[in-house]
């Protein structure tokens, strides 16, 4: 079974890589921040890119010759070209949209004002900003913002019990960063297009899906430990390729074959 490579012998904890000529706080960054619009694929990207495990890749540079540029960024770039080429949009359920009957007011029902950084309740209420921070996650460091209503409201509001439990410190919601994202993939899914686009995901994503566990008997895992786990769903994900590869390739020689079989009719 496949393994993953050796890290290459170093004294530093990470290779060396070259700094990227900005961050979240340059002036260049920041103005493309306020020019692009929110559901962009760059931001798309960036979002999926900063959720991806690269320990494995990391671990294959080495730390001698001239410093590399970080993987996350050629990623990126390699992934936006091919997006962009392929005309990609994104197409899917918002997480937690599909709860019915929650127990609380969702944060989607607050309306977001960008332009005065500020949170709508369904009451009309407005929620200022109260306090940011960091949050470490699976996908990396993630900007959170908490915007909280004032008592005076919660505490007279007639959907209070729906709203919050603690009227007294009034009810608070949370932004994460690259949140217009969702906003804009809820607001593109409300369409009836985007809907009857979607539908079609049992004919392509789920029948993949069906095919490994019917046909491939994935219903558990024979090995422990998460390596063998990544390498034995490469292996089925190899062995399901190159099964739609010798599907397409052959359809054309099939073809071929019934025209030389099969006469024109009407040739004499």
């Amino acid at each position: 079974m496949p393994s993953l490579p050796e890290p290459h012998p170093t004294n530093n904890p990470r290779p060396r890589f070259r700094t990227p000529p900005w961050d979240d706080d340059h002036p260049t960054r920041r103005e493309l921040e306020q020019r692009m619009p929110p559901d962009h694929l760059a931001r798309t990207i960036e979002h999926a890119v900063a959720r991806l495990d690269l320990d494995a890749l990391d671990a294959t540079y080495g730390n001698t010759g001239s410093q590399a540029h970080r993987p996350e960024l050629l990623l990126g770039a390699d992934l936006a070209a091919a997006a962009v080429a392929a005309g990609v949009t994104v197409y899917a359920p918002v997480p937690g949209d599909g709860v019915e009957n929650p127990k609380q007011i969702p944060k989607r029902d607050f309306v977001w004002v960008a332009s005065e950084q500020v949170s709508i309740c369904p009451q009309g209420h407005r929620l200022a900003f109260e306090e940011t921070w960091q949050e470490k996650r699976a996908e990396g460091r993630v900007r959170v913002w908490r915007y909280r209503c004032a008592t005076v409201h919660c505490q007279g509001c007639p959907l209070q019990p729906r709203c919050t439990r603690t009227p007294e410190s009034g009810r608070s919601v949370q932004r994460l960063e690259h949140e217009e994202l969702l906003e804009a993939l809820r607001e593109r899914m409300a369409t009836v297009e985007a809907k009857a686009l979607y539908r079609q995901r049992g004919q392509h994503v789920e029948k993949a899906n069906a095919d490994c566990k019917q046909h491939r008997k994935l219903r558990r895992f024979s090995g422990r430990g998460l390596v063998r786990v990544r390498a034995e769903v490469a292996l089925l994900v190899l062995a399901h390729n190159l099964v739609v590869l010798s599907t397409i390739t052959k359809a054309p020689a099939e073809q071929d074959q019934n025209a030389t079989v099969s006469p024109n009719r009407d040739s004499t």
